[in-house]
């Protein structure tokens, strides 16, 4: 188990002694962070803006239960740079992180549970990883985790989760192109050959598992599901019947190459009338498994649940964003925008929104002051607290918030967003445009000729938040880079 990496200014201490880090001694909240992976913005039932065919009853059952934050957003518009900023509470930029095989997650910095093992918690990872890092670098448990069970890559099949797909498949080859394979269970692996074996319903029936039998710690479980990432083409059929789908025909290595296969059934390149079914069904597993995650938890005292996406929803699988414009991989809100739902009985006031401008990098500070950590000892974060909104303390609406993926990058400061995007990247267009998102949510009018001012004042934010901060690196760069500050 790795020893906490606690910063005090410039000096690093290695604490080991959790009582001297606690405020007081209190009943620690047993924490939960379910996150999705891909969610559309509007694809939660309990929204005026969902389309008809889409029923989460279970989501929206959280949302009764808590509070929902209108003006949520990701620290990147794709999963691996956006969950490195998460677990960490900081900008990923900092270490150079700002897209796909930029950064991973360096040991020196310090996360969620790493801090929260030191107030005695038990922390399970369950299901998606994707830091980008190299080797045991990228596994939960070089990273504060006790537990984890799912995988390490940015997606993995819903279904072929054995050697024996790996063998049908023609071997290691093709199925590290594929992602076929069983699941990692800490640093071994698990066969699951059974036809009706299905990621959503493993990694729900691990998290069930967790929350009953964990009763002598307080228990802090990330549990990210690879649902609704492609490929939703990958399905069983419980979940597929109701929609009257079935499976598309699984990649033959004898007949075409994965990228041809791939490029047609999960990046369109081929028509398929039944995309957004194929997403709603992965949606409707979803959403029962939190049911079962909820139920479960209901039984233990004093439990704060976190559901969120890890970035915008994507075109590729028919998400919906209205009335968001753009999709996942663009700074488009479509892109970085996110669901974000938090409940805690007794501490927060039921279905409840707030319009308050937040971000992921809040989690870690949100987290840590529930727990009563004590937030001297917590290295320079970006985050801040969500605890004022909960608790309808304070409101913050004109919050500044960055973006930068290397090819482009934007700002928001209250209303006001500033996109610049360098080159053209992910169907956006490179050029720069001012919006004002208060009156203009879909981002179609460019004020920047009549706002003059506005494009200088979030230029200059964004040009000092730049300083000091690498251009993108490898992952052993950015340990280097680390090791210098």
């Amino acid at each position: 188990m790795n020893r906490l990496k606690i910063w005090v200014g410039a000096t690093l201490i290695v604490a080991s002694n959790s009582h001297c880090i606690a405020k007081e001694n209190k009943e620690l909240p047993n924490i939960i962070l379910i996150v999705a992976d891909d969610l559309g913005y509007a694809d939660m039932s309990f929204l005026p803006q969902s389309p008809r065919e889409v029923h989460t009853p279970q989501i929206d059952r959280l949302a009764r239960n808590g509070l929902y934050f209108q003006n949520a957003y990701a620290t990147a518009s794709v999963s691996s740079p956006a969950r490195a900023g998460l677990i960490t509470g900081r900008y990923q930029q900092r270490w150079g992180n700002y897209w796909f095989g930029h950064g991973g997650l360096p040991d020196r910095e310090v996360t969620i549970p790493e801090y929260l093992s030191q107030l005695g918690y038990f922390n399970v990872k369950i299901g998606k990883t994707h830091m980008n890092g190299v080797g045991d670098a990228d596994h939960p448990l070089r990273h504060g985790f006790h537990e984890f069970f799912g995988f390490l890559d940015h997606t993995h099949s819903y279904i072929h989760l054995s050697h024996k797909d790996i063998e049908r498949i023609g071997g290691e080859k093709n199925a590290k192109l594929a992602h076929y394979g069983p699941i990692t269970h800490n640093y071994s692996t698990i066969d699951y050959d059974d036809e009706n074996a299905y990621t959503t319903d493993l990694f729900t029936d691990k998290a069930v598992q967790y929350i009953r039998h964990t009763k002598t710690q307080p228990l802090f479980m990330f549990l990210s599901y690879n649902a609704v990432h492609h490929p939703t083409y990958e399905n069983i059929d419980k979940y597929n019947r109701p929609y009257g789908i079935k499976n598309q025909e699984p990649w033959n290595p004898q007949t075409e190459s994965y990228n041809e296969y791939h490029n047609k059934k999960g990046l369109r390149g081929e028509a398929d009338p039944s995309r957004r079914l194929r997403y709603l069904a992965c949606l409707d597993a979803l959403d029962k498994g939190i049911g079962k995650v909820l139920d479960a938890a209901d039984k233990k005292r004093n439990t704060l649940i976190i559901f969120m996406s890890d970035n915008g929803g994507t075109y590729n699988t028919d998400a919906c964003n209205t009335p968001l414009s753009g999709h996942k991989f663009q700074l488009k809100e479509g892109g970085i925008r996110i669901p974000l739902i938090i409940s805690w009985k007794g501490q927060i006031q039921a279905g409840v929104n707030t319009e308050d401008i937040v971000s992921a990098l809040d989690i870690m500070p949100t987290v840590l002051e529930v727990s009563g950590f004590n937030q001297q000892l917590v290295r320079e974060i970006d985050g801040q607290s969500l605890l004022p909104t909960i608790k309808k303390e304070k409101s913050n609406t004109n919050r500044t918030l960055i973006w930068d993926t290397n090819w482009g990058w934007a700002v928001r400061k209250g209303d006001w967003k500033l996109v610049v995007v360098k080159k053209n990247r992910q169907a956006e267009p490179a050029g720069t445009a001012l919006y004002n998102l208060k009156e203009d949510i879909r981002e179609e009018v460019d004020l920047k000729e009549k706002e003059v001012e506005k494009v200088k004042e979030l230029t200059e934010i964004y040009s000092k938040w730049k300083q000091n901060k690498p251009g993108p690196l490898t992952p052993q760069d950015a340990q280097r880079f680390e090791a210098k500050i």
